[in-house]
């Protein structure tokens, strides 16, 4: 395992890895447009094969969780807020 680090020249993997082409982000996007794939695909790009995807993918998908959740999140806080101040 170590001796695939030391290598001189990078490996097909790292090579091919390198970059998110224009067609693959339209196809990412589209994906992410469809209301419970978008969920499920997030946490694959996030957290499954993460060495075998390109970089830029896993952050950006990880990023798109967290912003999904905290979205979520002031939502339910917004409802509750506005729940109590219709009840008074």
């Amino acid at each position: 395992m170590v001796g695939k680090w030391l290598e001189d020249e990078p490996t097909e993997r790292y090579e091919k890895n390198d970059f998110v082409s224009v067609k693959q982000w339209l196809a990412i996007l589209l994906v992410t447009i469809m209301p419970v794939l978008n969920i499920v695909m997030l946490l694959g790009w996030a957290v499954r094969n993460v060495d075998e995807r390109p970089a830029s993918l896993v952050n950006w998908a990880r990023a798109m969780l967290i912003m999904m959740i905290t979205l979520a999140v002031a939502v339910v806080v917004a409802v509750f807020f506005m729940r109590f101040l219709i009840k008074n």
